[in-house]
């Protein structure tokens, strides 16, 4: 009898557990009618209630160039020279094999990136991840040291590579980089926000219920001429 109630006990915890998981997580966001020059209509993007720890590795054997959150393992792990440029969309970076190597060999649980928020984009056709992190690293000093970062990956023949730069992403990457990660969701999910100076910026940058990001860029860089702090409150507390 005992056995048969641990069992049901065990079960019922486990039927617990996956409700509870299943109610917070978040769904992916369809953002339609986008509006910003270049990009198509639809928007696709997925935020973590709690960022998503992404560890270095040293076996990439498994790991698919095809899975963006992979492609930041990989990112983080390269052995050689010619792994670490094989993941740039031009086949070549700016590090050395002394930089690679240097990275490779830092402990595991200190080389790794927090992943809050990734958005899927269609740009005439071509395919791009946007992606908010805090990124963690010894590599700039012999202390912790961590960094923002809006990396852009842009997909080739069925992999995802490193962009460093897309124009038609340049604000959206500066939103996802600079900005605190519970305004890049107001912006882009809510459309409003508890804070007065970005919900004012949301607010009259809406045209028929979705933000204009032209109109939004321009009125924020208005502000910025008038201010160049104005806007400091919604800035990512890692810079």
């Amino acid at each position: 009898m005992n056995i048969t109630m641990n069992k049901m006990k065990k079960i019922v915890l486990i039927s617990l557990v996956l409700f509870v998981n299943t109610v917070f997580a978040k769904k992916d966001t369809i953002v339609k009618n986008f509006v910003l020059t270049g990009v198509d209509s639809s928007v696709t993007i997925q935020f973590y209630k709690t960022p998503k720890t992404i560890y270095s590795t040293y076996n990439t054997k498994a790991l698919k160039q095809s899975n963006e959150e992979d492609f930041l393992v990989l990112d983080l792990s390269p052995k050689t020279l010619a792994e670490n440029d094989s993941l740039e969309f031009d086949g070549r970076s700016s590090t050395t094999q002394v930089g690679v190597a240097t990275r490779y060999n830092y402990p595991r649980n200190k080389h790794y990136n927090n992943l809050f928020a990734k958005a899927y984009i269609e740009i005439n056709g071509n395919e791009f991840c946007l992606m908010k992190i805090h990124a963690y690293s010894p590599e700039f000093s012999p202390k912790y040291k961590r960094w923002i970062e809006s990396r852009i990956l842009a997909k080739k023949n069925g992999k995802w590579y490193s962009k460093s730069y897309q124009k038609e992403l340049a604000g959206v990457a500066m939103i996802f980089g600079y900005f605190k990660p519970e305004f890049v969701y107001d912006i882009f999910v809510n459309k409003k926000s508890s804070n007065y100076k970005l919900n004012d910026l949301i607010q009259t940058s809406l045209v028929n219920g979705t933000i204009d990001f032209n109109l939004f860029f321009k009125k924020m860089d208005d502000k910025k001429i008038e201010d160049k702090k104005y806007y400091f409150e919604l800035l990512d507390t890692m810079i």
